[in-house]
């Protein structure tokens, strides 16, 4: 149990401050389709992948005091931000980790949390979900169309989250960092 709340630790660790609860569900899904031991059940929610488990273990902390959340209210939305406190670095470090795990997790976290618009993660990801359901890539897509009509008819934002897609796969993988350089003997 330690070991699966210090990963959300290192998930929240890994930009500092994490800002949005959806978008921390959505980062914790991509990175574990991509092969990170990140052992949480998702199902599909109003905006793509959730995690009862992840959700559960994210109040833990913050009950415990290892991470701090703090909310700011724009107009209807409220966003939630979490950090680890002391406790929850001091938790972290003893649990263990700081392998090249935490290195390539850290980059994709990163990549994902603030190059990544939620619009663009909610895409993503549900098409991943849809995939790990037993759809090819195009029924995912044409699934992702149906449930969700504001991506219907563009066209242009759904080859780039395939594109986005094929990057994450092809840099972010955790297979990749066994992998030799193109090249290598």
């Amino acid at each position: 149990m330690a070991d699966s709340l210090s990963k959300v630790c290192r998930l929240i660790n890994a930009v500092g401050v994490f800002e949005g609860t959806t978008k921390l569900h959505k980062v914790a899904y991509v990175a574990q389709v991509l092969g990170y031991p990140i052992l949480e059940h998702f199902e599909w929610y109003t905006h793509g992948p959730y995690s009862p488990s992840l959700a559960l273990k994210l109040n833990q902390l913050i009950a415990a005091g290892l991470v701090k959340r703090t909310q700011t209210k724009t107009g209807k939305y409220t966003t939630h931000r979490y950090a680890l406190t002391a406790a929850g670095r001091e938790f972290m470090d003893l649990v263990g980790g700081g392998t090249e795990f935490d290195d390539r997790l850290k980059k994709l976290v990163t990549e994902l949390h603030q190059k990544r618009r939620g619009r663009d993660m909610e895409l993503i990801d549900s098409i991943l979900y849809w995939e790990g359901q037993g759809l090819t890539r195009q029924e995912a897509v044409d699934t992702v169309v149906s449930i969700k009509p504001k991506f219907a008819g563009r066209r242009a934002e759904i080859e780039q989250a395939l594109e986005d897609m094929r990057v994450l796969e092809e840099h972010y993988s955790a297979s990749n960092g066994d992998r030799s350089p193109a090249g290598a003997s």
